[in-house]
């Protein structure tokens, strides 16, 4: 999955990497079960598709609540998440 995507779909919506990664991790969870992409894409990686029907406004974000603790833990996964990427600046990442 490819990082700048990643951080469009954070900046579109205005949510943190740990909300956007749960939303992904049920996504993926519903397509690798069977559920039809909402998207039409080359690749049939389910991470890459639901990343994909996010950004196309296909799947809910009513996951994001905007609470307070919601964003510290939002802010809090980023922070480890860009620690981690300053060890591999590839630009890419799998979840």
């Amino acid at each position: 999955m490819d990082l700048k995507r990643v951080e469009e779909a954070e900046e579109k919506f205005g949510i943190g990497r740990f909300r956007l990664s749960s939303l992904l991790q049920k996504r993926v969870q519903e397509i690798v079960r069977g559920a039809p992409a909402l998207v039409d894409m080359k690749t049939h990686k389910p991470i890459d598709v639901a990343l994909e029907e996010i950004l196309a406004g296909r799947i809910s974000l009513d996951l994001y609540d905007g609470s307070k603790e919601a964003q510290e833990l939002d802010e809090a996964a980023l922070d480890m998440s860009d620690d981690a990427l300053a060890e591999d600046d590839s630009g890419v990442f799998d979840l």
